[in-house]
């Protein structure tokens, strides 16, 4: 018997010492300036490729996908597309604001477009995508139209700079192209367009935020979010005391120049710990009263089923146990 106790007493010891290491928590991104931060934490060597693995996407189309399908962990989108996944049954937890728009989505036109109202039959091309989606309803609220006004192209952006010079639809003319920074600035380049409307005239509706499934949540242990969300304060400290190095850091992946990059940083604001605190916890976190409101418009233009549950949406446990 104490033979067997001993064996017992070994294979424990064995297996405790032969632990099956924990699985890397995958993070899918899209090109985006506000969340290129999380590359810079990787770069500085912030983010061990056994505990966190950053997923890069074409597009927020092939992230959302991504996502739903299990693929991936976490993902920064756009909070519009967060509470899609909410609808889906796909339980998404914010863990993190990521920025909010300062004008970073746009509405390029044609010189002769002089108003959103000018919209009336007019081809608006756009990459696709539910904030896409929100963001067509909200411009033709906005001009006082409806979205079925709107004679909608999906182009993705190397095709749209084109259509938007072209000067027959047979060949894929457009009246408009919505996009977002720093393609705004390219397609404003030419001269014979301008901007009708910027996302900062509706401050507060566009905001990333960081999603982690809850399955994964209760699946990985708590120090790997943690350490994500360490390493994006980090990054952030690093930016902030040394400018120029983190744009020339940053600034390949979008392939931009550090002075582009930093330039399409201005059409965004990234959220610090001060920001954090007030929209993700307390007892009434901003963030809440904005999936409400935004959940309100989204569903008026049929992009939800039911109202978003604002509460279980913001998970800020491990906030807390990151910020001092």
């Amino acid at each position: 018997m104490r033979s067997i106790g001993l064996t017992a007493a070994l294979l424990l010891l064995l297996s405790a010492c032969t632990r099956v290491p924990d699985r890397p928590l995958k993070v899918g991104t899209h090109p985006w300036a506000g969340s290129e931060p999380l590359y810079l934490a990787r770069q500085l060597d912030l983010y061990p490729p056994q505990s966190i693995h950053l997923v890069e996407f074409t597009n927020t189309h092939q992230l959302a996908r991504a996502f739903r399908n299990g693929v991936i962990d976490a993902a920064a989108v756009p909070l519009i597309e967060a509470l899609r996944f909410e609808s889906m049954g796909q339980s998404p937890r914010v863990v993190l604001m990521l920025d909010s728009s300062r004008g970073a989505n746009c509405l390029i036109a044609r010189a002769e477009v002089a108003s959103l109202a000018a919209l009336k039959n007019k081809r608006v091309a756009h990459a696709g995508g539910t904030t896409t989606k929100y963001l067509l309803a909200r411009l033709a609220e906005r001009g006082g139209l409806v979205t079925e006004d709107l004679h909608e192209v999906i182009l993705p952006e190397e095709a749209q700079e084109l259509a938007l010079q072209e000067k027959q639809e047979e060949k894929g003319w457009v009246d408009a192209v919505l996009t977002s920074a720093p393609h705004c600035a390219k397609l404003l380049a030419n001269g014979a367009t301008h901007q009708l409307f910027a996302s900062a005239q509706l401050p507060d509706e566009f905001i990333d935020v960081l999603v982690v499934r809850q399955e994964a949540l209760d699946s990985h242990p708590p120090r790997q979010v943690e350490l994500l969300l360490r390493g994006w304060f980090a990054a952030l400290n690093h930016s902030a005391a040394h400018p120029r190095n983190a744009a020339e850091r940053m600034a390949p992946r979008l392939g931009l120049d550090a002075e582009r990059f930093q330039q399409a940083l201005g059409d965004i604001h990234l959220a610090d710990a001060h920001e954090q605190r007030l929209h993700l916890m307390g007892p009434s976190p901003r963030l809440r009263a904005t999936i409400e409101r935004v959940g309100e418009t989204m569903l008026r233009d049929q992009l939800l089923t039911e109202p978003p549950d604002a509460v279980a949406l913001i998970h800020a446990e491990p906030l807390a146990r990151v910020l001092p």
